[in-house]
């Protein structure tokens, strides 16, 4: 909006609690609220409008939980927070874990609210099949609705302006790679 350009930050996690990666040669992946949105004016003025939010982080510095994507309808900005892993174990991390696994929606002053919560979609319904698994990473913003891609259901999942979700679409698994 206006020319500025706006920075999805997933974050550098922060002291804990630490919880299992769910790959499990990853190690654990630790807490922190250190997730922002930040926006970057076209005479070069940067200003983080949103901060606080969740983050997860490997011992290597790599992103595996928080804020990944943020698209625009009009001034409005909708915030997509990964999670990676059963929905069931956000519960488990305590602070805003509430958060991962979400779609918020910003207005220009970075007060946000909950739209969607897209890893509970999964917990209800996994369209992909297999253990459940959700990490909402990209949305895109149209009319009346958002799509949102969540590559751990193996599912785009629908949000309606009124925060109701409902599967858009399950690709077909790829054969098992030799």
């Amino acid at each position: 909006p206006n020319g500025a350009l706006y920075v999805a930050e997933g974050g550098s996690g922060g002291p804990g609690p630490c919880i299992p990666s769910p790959v499990p040669a990853n190690g654990p992946r630790c807490y922190g609220e250190t997730g922002a949105i930040t926006r970057i004016l076209p005479d070069g003025s940067v200003k983080r409008v949103l901060t606080g939010l969740p983050s997860l982080v490997l011992g290597d510095g790599t992103v595996e939980g928080g804020v990944s994507d943020i698209a625009f309808f009009g001034a409005a900005g909708f915030v997509t927070i990964g999670w990676g892993g059963n929905p069931a174990d956000r519960a488990s991390v305590g602070g805003k874990s509430a958060l991962f696994g979400t779609l918020l929606q910003m207005a220009p002053s970075g007060k946000y609210k909950m739209l969607a919560d897209i890893a509970a979609h999964e917990l209800e319904f996994n369209d992909g099949g297999g253990n459940p698994d959700s990490n909402p990473y990209n949305t895109l913003a149209q009319p009346g609705r958002r799509i949102v891609v969540d590559p751990g259901a193996n599912a785009l999942v629908e949000v309606l302006a009124n925060g109701r979700t409902r599967t858009f679409a399950v690709p077909p698994r790829l054969p098992p790679v030799p």
